[in-house]
């Protein structure tokens, strides 16, 4: 595929793109939930950071799936607050709890 495409640059986006997360499927199969580029931002941050312990270059366990929107979320909130992000393949909760141990995480 990018062998086809050497030497050419793609046109400049002209609108913003948009992200889609799926839900938790609480109420039947997850379901794609388009976010636009322009939602979220410094409020939601604040809102995030308002009732959660996470403070800058603090390690964080990252036990959501990052395709969900929690797990995508605080990976982002992670990445603003320059924090060390530490994840496994699959969730185990002993694994998980042996980590936060292990890393002094939040």
């Amino acid at each position: 595929l990018t062998d086809a495409h050497l030497g050419q640059r793609p046109e400049p986006a002209t609108r913003k793109s948009d992200i889609i997360l799926l839900t938790s499927g609480t109420t039947g199969s997850p379901k794609g939930a388009k976010r636009s580029a322009g939602s979220g931002g410094a409020g939601d941050l604040k809102a995030v950071l308002d009732r959660t312990p996470w403070r800058a270059e603090e390690p964080i366990v990252l036990a959501a799936p990052m395709f969900h929107a929690w797990g995508f979320s605080q990976l982002l909130f992670a990445a603003l607050l320059a924090c060390p992000i530490v994840t496994r393949r699959k969730f185990d909760p002993e694994a998980t709890l042996g980590l936060i141990d292990r890393y002094r995480a939040t």
